[in-house]
């Protein structure tokens, strides 16, 4: 007889190896959705694009955008050279305000961040008059002070986004700078494991203390250690019975709001499980 566990392994597994050989990656990160669930599924897949994707989609959408609109009298000049215009300015900013902020690191963030906003809009209204200066541009020269204002309204924003997301790509933890334990070498009697949340090849442990482990493994066989005192509610999470603070219907999933406020959603394949359990 087939178990949750084991039908739910399956299904994973087929829908990874259906989509084409490009996608799987993407699709091995769908671990924190509900089931089924579309629009989480998205989310999950947006959280999978690399740094440097985001950013070459930014400039893609800036030149775009700006180009359609013919902004600053760009409108004079044929779509594909206002295209690569907003192009060339967009990869300018985006690399020179990277790089600033990473080679300025010495300086506390909230400076830097200031002065790097103020910096760039500086260095573009340079760029721009030689640019202009080069033919690349076709308008007349400006006086370099009141280009600086000009540009201000649109430069000091863009740059404080990639500012904020170079910060929360600085802050984000890595599995490298994690102590990364092997299954083996991890405890899982005399730890007050809350939960269990699987992440690639590795285990994210919730301890009741509010401190959490990292452990190279597999969710079917951290249940398995912990099948006394809890449950594996999802494909990817595992949750302890003492641990469970509510359970919530949101839509047409449900959830589990843990003891320290964590939200871990339920499979619909492990429904009948909960009920058998008394969970439900």
């Amino acid at each position: 007889m087939l178990t949750p566990s084991v039908i739910d392994e399956i299904t994973y597994i087929r829908d990874i190896l259906g989509k084409k050989p490009e996608y799987r990656r993407v699709s091995e990160k769908v671990a924190n959705s509900p089931e089924d669930d579309s629009s989480e599924r998205m989310v999950s897949t947006l959280q999978g694009l690399s740094l440097k994707t985001c950013y070459i989609g930014g400039v893609l959408i800036f030149a775009l955008l700006f180009s359609a609109a013919g902004a600053y009298d760009t409108d004079k000049v044929e779509f594909l050279h206002r295209f690569a215009i907003w192009t060339t300015l967009g990869a300018l900013l985006i690399l020179q305000t990277v790089v600033s902020f990473r080679v300025l690191k010495a300086i506390p963030r909230p400076l830097r961040m200031a002065i790097i906003s103020v910096m760039m809009t500086v260095v573009v209204a340079l760029e721009v008059e030689f640019l202009k200066y080069v033919g690349f541009i076709p308008h007349e020269p400006d006086p370099i002070v009141s280009l600086i204002f000009f540009l201000l309204p649109i430069i000091l924003p863009l740059t404080f986004v990639i500012l904020l997301i170079e910060l929360f790509h600085s802050t984000k933890p890595k599995a490298a700078d994690r102590q990364i334990l092997d299954e083996a070498s991890f405890n899982w009697s005399s730890n007050n494991v809350a939960w269990v949340h699987a992440s690639d090849h590795y285990l994210e442990i919730g301890l009741s203390s509010g401190e959490t482990r990292f452990v190279r493994g597999r969710i079917m066989d951290a249940a398995k250690h912990l099948s006394s005192i809890g449950l594996q509610v999802h494909r990817s999470w595992w949750v302890a019975r003492s641990e469970v603070e509510k359970i919530e219907t949101q839509g047409r999933d449900r959830v589990i709001w843990t003891k320290q406020d964590k939200k871990i959603p339920i499979g619909r394949s492990r429904i009948k499980l909960l009920k058998s359990e008394k969970w439900l």
